[in-house]
């Protein structure tokens, strides 16, 4: 997500320590920005029943770990909560919640209780919501709790954030987290019966599309029953996912695309290292957008190619047809870069035809918000 925004969430690609981080999908988020319904599924133009891909579950390492910790779902629903409190209510289509996470709770909230809670919300409207950029906490402690689990958290975060989380952590525990920590569960457990059925086909090829390999160690996987905005956020540097389980765009067939698409930033030779390149050698700027939107078309074509009928996410969501910015995008990457994911021109030859041609859309227009 490009930009500042009210919440706090819209920001820019971090730069020295934090140069990784492509959370909320930074570089992107002025051209995927629309959103409606979800179109009917159906093939792209040139599609054919011969190019599928055949998966069958194998009985190999996963390459996510998921993850399903308190302090982070407590720290990114106190954000949804103070979002709220605020009457922002800016989730794109596809994070739109499809199960409420303020609608699970056991029970409500005793006065002792609610005076507890208010007072952590409006810590969050006073000292979350209002940053942006390289201050964002959002981000930062995402990174720094992320792997908490119910553990102590780090003594390295905020000391007013950290005694904030400790104060309302035994109202959450009685009151959401419960059905917070089964509502990821059931999330996890979809998640993980789609990539025993097609992990094992289409992760090695999504590498070889992006001209990456995958590290060693399992990419670990945030449940959380919010996630930004957008419904999912990634940090490279230490390379870890957070995805929202409440949000529609991240069930099923969506999620799994979502899952691949997600580890397309993290990876560790990145698809935007290489456009750079490519755009060095031509001399010519590279659109921010440009790396997030083949992963869009990159990820939504394997998974299409392994389910006939899945519409894709930046088809279902309507990112291409949005405006005439996006359309433009579209046509390039059909006409370069699809021939590269069917065996029909070479890696660099694509992604020099890209850049070649990515840059004379930057007159097309301003894009539209997510």
């Amino acid at each position: 997500m490009a930009g500042a925004s009210h919440g706090g969430e819209r920001m820019g690609r971090k730069t020295g320590k934090h140069a990784g981080i492509l959370a909320v999908h930074a570089a992107a988020a002025a051209l995927v920005a629309c959103g409606g319904t979800p179109e009917a599924a159906g093939p792209t133009p040139g599609h054919a029943v011969d190019d599928r891909i055949v998966c069958a579950p194998a009985d190999t390492p996963s390459r996510f770990r998921f993850r399903n910790g308190v302090w982070l779902n407590l720290h990114n629903f106190l954000f949804l909560q103070a979002k709220r409190a605020r009457g922002i209510h800016d989730e794109s289509a596809a994070a739109a919640p499809g199960t409420d996470a303020e609608a699970l709770a056991l029970r409500t909230l005793s006065r002792e209780e609610r005076a507890i809670w208010d007072t952590a919300v409006a810590t969050y409207v006073d000292r979350v919501l209002p940053h942006t950029g390289m201050s964002n906490p959002v981000l930062d402690v995402n990174e720094r709790i992320a792997g908490a689990g119910s553990g102590a958290l780090p003594s390295t975060l905020d000391p007013a954030l950290r005694a904030t989380l400790e104060a309302a952590l035994p109202v959450y525990l009685a009151v959401w987290w419960p059905r917070h920590e089964a509502h990821n569960a059931g999330w996890i457990a979809e998640m993980q019966s789609l990539l025993d059925r097609y992990e094992a086909c289409l992760g090695p090829r999504l590498a070889t599309a992006l001209g990456t390999v995958w590290a060693d160690d399992p990419i670990p996987v945030d449940a959380s029953v919010y996630a930004s905005w957008y419904g999912a956020y990634s940090v490279a540097e230490a390379p870890h996912i957070t995805m929202a389980t409440t949000a529609v765009g991240n069930r099923g067939l969506m999620g799994l695309e979502g899952l691949l698409h997600e580890a397309g930033h993290v990876a560790p030779q990145r698809l935007s290292d290489a456009l750079a390149t490519a755009g060095d050698r031509q001399g010519r700027a590279v659109p921010q957008e440009l790396a997030h939107l083949l992963l869009f078309y990159t990820a939504g074509e394997l998974v299409w190619r392994a389910v006939p009928g899945h519409p894709g996410y930046a088809r279902a969501y309507g990112i291409w047809e949005q405006n005439e910015r996006a359309r433009r995008f579209r046509e390039v990457l059909a006409r370069e870069w699809r021939p590269w994911l069917y065996g029909e021109r070479s890696f660099e030859d694509a992604l020099h035809a890209v850049v070649a041609e990515a840059p004379t859309l930057a007159s097309t227009g301003a894009a539209s918000r997510r």
